[in-house]
């Protein structure tokens, strides 16, 4: 190996007694005593696995914003599956399946109500008008005009708002 510093590169090191490569070989054995360099960040598609069973779809490039929001509210322990994919005996080992939004066909409401009965946990968000009556909500039959919202103030929620 050849290496030629200048006459200040030398003087600067000198006080490490030309032993200037101790802080590479530091580095070095520390990364073969972890097992090499550090994993990268897993991307939004993964999870590392869990309880908890993410269902997304793969052509709605947002529906992965849900596994962001699992990570960052510190919910690490989740796989991510696309709605394809999706089966009884795929949720079956999850305790809490996810529904991102995402528009389904008949074929998935009657999956996640047997999950159901069978003691899974269901969280949809903005879900499919198919998956209204496993989620226990009901489609207004018209809008709302001229309406208006009344706080109650002597109750402990309303305290405060007007």
């Amino acid at each position: 190996m050849f290496y030629h510093t200048s006459s200040a590169e030398t003087r600067a090191g000198a006080h490490l007694g030309g032993y200037y490569w101790i802080p590479a070989l530091i580095v070095l054995v520390a990364l073969v005593a972890s097992g090499g360099a550090p994993a990268l960040a897993q991307t939004p598609q993964e999870g590392p696995g869990g309880p908890i069973l993410l269902i997304t779809n793969y052509d709605l490039p947002l529906s992965y914003y849900y596994a962001e929001i699992l990570r960052t509210e510190g919910f690490n322990e989740f796989e991510v599956i696309d709605v394809r994919d999706v089966h009884i005996c795929t949720m079956d080992p999850y305790d809490l399946v996810i529904i991102a939004e995402m528009h389904l066909n008949s074929l998935y409401p009657p999956k996640f109500q047997q999950y159901l009965d069978q003691g899974g946990n269901v969280i949809a968000f903005r879900p499919d008008p198919l998956l209204y009556g496993i989620c226990g909500v009901a489609s207004a039959a018209d809008t709302l005009s001229n309406g208006y919202l009344l706080i109650d103030d002597g109750a402990a929620p309303g305290r405060g708002l007007v």
